[in-house]
């Protein structure tokens, strides 16, 4: 290995180059055949010498060419990852644009950096989306929420979540179930946010409507309720009236007739109390069943175990002042 000046004199390479020392033998081989050149020896010398390099020669030949060969089977393989790579990318692009759900990403200052079609056909906006800002698209009610969790993610609190918040569709509201996830850089910081966006205000609405519907078969069934009670308190009115008021009349009309008989002057003040607690008995009866034919004023209460007792919402405003009749006994 050797340069030649415009004289066509070889000119040594420098003894010290790492060139040198990498190819220590070549290089060798080359000073004694420069020797040899520059002295008279014979023919037999110069044959065995001419055969060295010759051998010399091919030896790094092939090594040439194997280098050659690896080096062309090694840019085969990285045109192949390449292609491959391509290849994935293409796919992953045909997932990300025909994908049924709405994908975005965006920067760490929530600008978008990319989005498929379905999510501007989501947000019906057929503009170009790209750097805008992502709050611009929510609700604004639901803005707040959606900041504080995206500043988790970005402060490495987090590393995805999952928030129903709505969309901004023409000044309207669509509810929207967001499921949030951090892409990593090469070293390991959140370097942008993928959203994949479902569609879900036909769902909240038909809660909202389940949840209405609910509200109204309760009302309907606390009218119910009231109407049975209603129902159970006339009966029971009816009843009384019925079986307790005949024999009730017959007991004050019998007292009527007790204090008409006996003389009041000669009667014992004892008799005189029984005949008055009789008498105020049957007044306490007589309101009670006067009680029952006004049902906004009954309740019902649980009087212990499986048995219910009917109150009055105005028990207090009558008092029969009967005493206890055995007080005096």
């Amino acid at each position: 290995m050797s340069e030649k000046t415009n004289d066509n004199q070889p000119v040594k390479l420098d003894r010290d180059s790492q060139l040198k020392k990498f190819y220590k033998n070549e290089f060798e081989l080359y000073e004694e055949s420069n020797s040899l050149l520059n002295n008279f020896v014979s023919k037999d010398t110069l044959m065995k010498q001419y055969k060295k390099l010759v051998k010399a020669y091919y030896k790094n030949l092939r090594m040439s060419l194997k280098i050659t060969t690896i080096g062309d089977s090694t840019q085969n393989k990285l045109l192949k990852v390449q292609e491959t790579i391509r290849d994935q990318k293409e796919k992953l692009r045909a997932i990300f644009d025909n994908a049924i759900t709405s994908i975005i990403t965006l920067d760490l200052n929530a600008q978008l950096l990319s989005y498929n079609c379905n999510f501007q056909q989501m947000i019906d906006n057929e503009e170009d989306l790209i750097n805008t800002n992502f709050y611009t698209f929510l609700f604004e009610s639901d803005k707040a929420i959606f900041e504080t969790l995206l500043n988790k993610i970005i402060i490495r609190d987090i590393k995805d979540f999952r928030v129903q918040a709505r969309l901004l569709v023409n000044k309207n509201p669509l509810w929207a179930d967001f499921s949030v996830s951090t892409i990593y850089g090469k070293e390991n910081n959140p370097e942008s946010i993928i959203i994949i966006i479902n569609d879900i205000d036909q769902q909240i609405k038909t809660q909202e409507k389940l949840a209405e519907s609910y509200l109204q078969y309760k009302k309907a069934q606390e009218e119910i309720l009231k109407l049975e009670k209603t129902t159970t308190v006339l009966a029971m009115a009816v009843t009384a009236n019925h079986e307790i008021n005949q024999p009730l009349t017959v007991i004050k009309a019998n007292l009527d007739m007790i204090n008409f008989c006996i003389d009041s002057f000669n009667v014992d003040d004892k008799i005189k109390k029984y005949i008055q607690r009789i008498d105020e008995s049957i007044n306490s009866i007589t309101h009670i069943l006067e009680k029952f034919k006004k049902p906004e004023e009954v309740e019902f209460n649980d009087y212990g175990g499986n048995t219910i007792m009917v109150s009055f919402n105005n028990n207090n405003e009558y008092d029969s002042g009967v005493d206890d009749p055995f007080d005096d006994l």
